[in-house]
């Protein structure tokens, strides 16, 4: 079943901290847990470093609105 949903693995989850050779610590509860990368449990809350790749596309794409730079009003200066 892990294998069909590759996006609800422990790698993904917000509370799972990457340790040494695909291992890592489950924080979801006070005392952390051993845990490997390709684990899953029914808690898994996406980690908001590991967005779907069409939401960052959306990110980017969306336009940005530049302020064009005040005008200095009144006489230049005086060289």
């Amino acid at each position: 079943m892990a294998d069909l949903n590759d996006k609800e693995l422990c790698n993904s989850c917000r509370f799972f901290s990457l340790g040494d050779r695909s291992m890592g610590l489950c924080h979801r509860y006070p005392t952390a847990i051993n845990t490997s990368t390709n684990n899953w449990c029914g808690e898994f809350v996406l980690s908001e470093e590991s967005l779907p790749l069409e939401a960052l596309v959306k990110a980017m794409t969306e336009p940005v609105l530049i302020s064009e730079p005040k005008k200095q009003r009144g006489r230049p200066k005086k060289s």
